[in-house]
């Protein structure tokens, strides 16, 4: 006679199977190198010319998400690119300057940029 297992929920350590090594989905840690920064809402990127380029919405150590204020600034931050940009938190009075490359631009204006060491050389005028 046949049994059925419809409803029937196996359990991996019984089986001495591994649910990872069927699907390497279900055991996924967080994958990021480095943990977000807690930053305001207020925080805004600016280049080293002084104009704005948007609002920082993510950052951590390894780079940051820029939300693009205007299409001039938008304008200034195309993929490749690598410039001198300070991250301004005008409520709490700090700002940070750092080399970033812009790695992608999303078309909701949503830059991100990889934090970078460069040389005064390198940097686009």
């Amino acid at each position: 006679m046949l049994r059925r297992t419809f409803g029937v929920r196996h359990n991996p350590r019984d089986t001495g199977c591994s649910l990872a090594t069927k699907n390497p989905m279900v055991n996924i840690t967080n994958r990021r190198q480095f943990e977000r920064l807690a930053i305001t809402e207020r925080a805004i990127a600016v280049n080293d010319h002084g104009t704005q380029l948007g609002r920082v919405q993510q950052a951590g150590g390894g780079g940051m998400l820029v939300i693009a204020a205007t299409t001039e600034a938008l304008a200034l931050m195309a993929v490749g690119r690598r410039m001198r940009v300070t991250i301004v938190e005008p409520s709490l009075g700090i700002s940070n300057t750092m080399d970033v490359e812009v790695m992608y631009r999303n078309d909701d204006n949503h830059v991100g940029m990889q934090f970078i060491n460069i040389s005064d050389d390198e940097l686009d005028s």
